[in-house]
């Protein structure tokens, strides 16, 4: 690691909320034969982090990030994320990754008690919401056909998406190839708490 690191890392901290949007020709101009057969010194590369990758990045905390999906990560929580990545630490299944499985569950379980779900409730943590969504429709189809047995083949199974819902949910539809559940307007309106109704729904589908 170069002595340059600390204070590079520092600074572009401490600047994240000023930074200003550059061209995309600007950057790919600037990042033009980056990478080549010869390595570069580590203080050439942070180089040109600090003076081209950095100032085009607005941190998900900075106050400049307006009204995208933000993130306030505690500075405990950055320092653990630094050690996990460090320690190349993944979850892909419990024979190498024991540890990092029974933890995920242990804050999963808290999480399900918090919410009141029962103890059988279970799961796993993903990127965000659209992954998410792709995780949990894809349960609920094959929850679904199970369900239904022979009567669910060859059939497309419907979904009642209301209006408030996520534009990820269309487009995962698609993707598991089943379909919103109504005509031309098939979306029921949302309640005053942002949920659909039964009555709404009835009249929808």
């Amino acid at each position: 690691m170069s002595s340059r690191t600390p204070r590079t890392g520092c600074g572009w901290i401490r600047c994240r909320s000023t930074r200003e949007r550059q061209a995309a020709a600007d950057l790919y101009k600037a990042l033009n034969g980056v990478i080549r057969d010869r390595g570069r010194a580590p203080d050439e590369v942070l180089g040109i982090y600090s003076s081209v990758i950095a100032p085009s990045i607005i941190s998900a905390d900075s106050p400049r990030f307006l009204g995208f999906i933000p993130a306030a990560p505690t500075k405990a929580s950055l320092l653990f994320d630094m050690l996990v990545s460090c320690a190349s630490i993944q979850g892909i299944s419990w024979l190498e990754a024991s540890g990092a499985i029974a933890a995920e569950n242990t804050v999963l379980r808290v999480i399900a008690d918090e919410a009141g779900l029962p103890r059988s409730a279970g799961g796993c943590f993903v990127s965000g919401g659209s992954a998410g969504n792709l995780s949990a429709l894809a349960v609920a189809r094959e929850t679904a056909k199970k369900r239904l047995g022979d009567e669910a083949a060859g059939r497309r199974l419907r979904v009642v998406v209301g209006t408030d819902a996520h534009s990820s949910i269309v487009n995962t539809l698609r993707l598991l190839e089943m379909r919103r559940a109504g005509g031309r307007d098939p979306r029921p309106p949302a309640d005053r708490g942002g949920g659909a109704t039964p009555r709404s729904t009835k009249i929808r589908i």
